[in-house]
């Protein structure tokens, strides 16, 4: 899931078929490919860009988190196995 929401929810106003899509996609689990493939037939490259930004956020934190676990041998960060 991307948590696209919040996002959307703040963005209130008359109808938008881009805010209906995004709902639909929260709501129904579907592929981020085929919502951008969606937005792309609507010529939505607003949000495209949007959902890029969002991935590309996750990606790093995913990483970062990726790489606290190397350090700490899988276990939360701040606690560390100590081997003798």
């Amino acid at each position: 899931r991307l948590g696209l929401r919040q996002s959307v929810e703040g963005h209130q106003g008359g109808f938008s078929p881009t805010r209906l899509l995004l709902t639909f996609y929260e709501s129904c689990g579907g592929t981020v490919s085929k919502l951008l493939e969606a937005l792309v037939a609507m010529e939505r490259y607003d949000a495209v860009e949007l959902i890029n930004s969002a991935l590309s956020i996750r990606t790093d934190d995913c990483k970062r988190e990726a790489i606290g676990r190397d350090i700490t041998g899988g276990r939360p960060e701040g606690h560390l196995q100590v081997t003798r």
